[in-house]
């Protein structure tokens, strides 16, 4: 995604069924190309559903897998963030689809440690594990409420046009060791890192090319600026007056004026 300004919108939500669920046991994989969970055998819609309201209307997705990519894939005012989820949902009809995506960072999010990537951390030693992941209640505990949303593509081949992204503003916290997971198999792989441009296993930018583009929260952005734009002229006339006090004080003849003297009596 390039950095962009778009429509903004309070017409935008995303919403989770209680069908979306914590796992008691699933299967987690990190092969050397990828970190990745599959959440459904087969296209099927028992596993959930994410409810995806915008100004363009209001779609249902069901979750097939989530992965990983470090460093991020999209950027927010140029900067990339040291690792993003991605969520991958299908249509009732099995088609592609909807991607939630949501950053962590160690500085923006904090280097303490994360709770849910905790649950993958036996991948560091093997290249599968099977254990619980609780994917439901992790995400209910972030603001689903702050994101933006615009439609794009698969950002892996065959890059699929036509998918619905949604990316969580709120950096998530990620631990220097649970990064150090993520770069051993994409940044700092150099194996994996030099078929892929020798920065890790993200895509780079693309145009935006004047596409919609929205984001949450628009009545609060128009407040903002609607104050930042009434305290600069305030200033500005504020400034002005002080301006024509000193210039009154300083020339009064050149508005008329006399400077009152003291009265001298002979």
């Amino acid at each position: 995604m390039a950095d962009a300004l778009g429509e903004g919108s309070d017409k935008i939500a995303i919403n989770l069924d209680a069908l979306y669920k914590d796992y008691s046991a699933i299967k987690m994989i990190s092969d050397g190309t990828k970190v990745q969970v599959e959440l459904a055998a087969a296209k099927t819609t028992d596993s959930g559903k994410m409810e995806l309201t915008r100004e363009d209307g209001v779609s249902n997705w069901y979750p097939l897998q989530f992965h990983f990519h470090a460093p991020s894939e999209h950027t927010v005012m140029g900067e990339q963030y040291d690792l993003e989820m991605h969520i991958v949902h299908l249509g009732a009809d099995g088609s592609l689809g909807a991607v939630l995506g949501i950053f962590f960072d160690t500085k923006k999010g904090g280097s303490g440690k994360n709770m849910f990537l905790d649950y993958m951390s036996g991948l560091s030693d093997a290249a599968t594990i099977t254990g619980a992941l609780p994917l439901k209640g992790y995400l209910d505990s972030l603001n689903l409420e702050e994101f933006w949303s615009y439609d794009g593509s698969l950002t892996t081949p065959p890059c699929t046009e036509g998918v619905r992204w949604s990316v969580l503003k709120q950096v998530q916290p990620i631990s220097a060791d649970q990064l150090k997971m993520f770069n051993d198999t994409f940044k700092d792989n150099t194996t994996w890192s030099a078929a892929n441009g020798e920065g890790g296993n993200y895509r780079e930018v693309q145009p935006f090319n004047s596409r919609p583009f929205y984001f949450s929260n628009w009545e609060a952005n128009e407040h903002r600026t609607a104050m930042i734009v009434c305290a600069v002229l305030l200033a500005f006339v504020s400034i002005a007056l002080v301006a024509v006090f000193v210039s009154i004080c300083a020339c009064p003849k050149m508005f008329g004026l006399v400077k009152a003297g003291k009265v001298v009596n002979n």
